[in-house]
C-alpha cells in the first residue's frame, strides 16, 4: 500500500499461483500516475516474494498499455509464451478471456525475484 498525506494512493494485491506469488492487481491513484508510486509498489512486492522464499512473481497484464506491459518490460520483467504458462497462469488466461478482456492484447509475465 503506497500512501501520500496519510491516505491511500496505490496498492499491490497479490497470491500465490502455482510456485509463484502473483501480482493481482496493481492500482495507482490516477493523480498519482507517473510519480514511481506503481514502480515502488511492485519493488515492494518482489522483496515480499524473495523474503516468503518464492524464486519467481507472475502477473497477465495487456501488452500494449504504456503502464502495462511496457511498464513491466521496464522493471525487467520478461513474457511468458502460451506454450510455457503454468496451469495456473494458463487459467487465468481462460478466466480473463471469458471476462472479454481479449478484446485487447494481453500477455502473462514473469520475473525471477532469487539469485540462481
Amino acid at each position: 500500500m503506497a500512501e501520500a498525506a496519510n491516505r491511500v494512493v496505490g496498492f499491490v494485491r497479490l497470491d500465490e499461483l502455482d510456485d509463484a506469488l502473483h501480482v493481482e492487481q496493481v492500482t495507482v491513484e490516477p493523480t498519482h500516475g507517473g510519480q514511481g508510486v506503481g514502480r515502488k509498489l511492485m519493488l515492494a512486492a518482489g522483496d515480499l516474494a524473495q523474503s516468503q522464499g518464492h524464486r519467481r512473481m507472475t502477473l497477465t497484464t495487456f501488452r500494449d498499455v504504456p503502464f502495462n506491459g511496457p511498464f513491466y518490460m521496464s522493471m525487467g520483467w520478461c513474457t511468458v509464451s502460451e506454450a510455457h504458462l503454468t496451469p495456473g497462469l494458463a487459467a487465468a488466461r481462460r478466466t480473463e478471456a471469458v471476462a472479454g478482456l481479449d478484446q485487447w492484447p494481453r500477455i502473462a509475465m514473469e520475473k525471477a525475484v532469487a539469485d540462481d
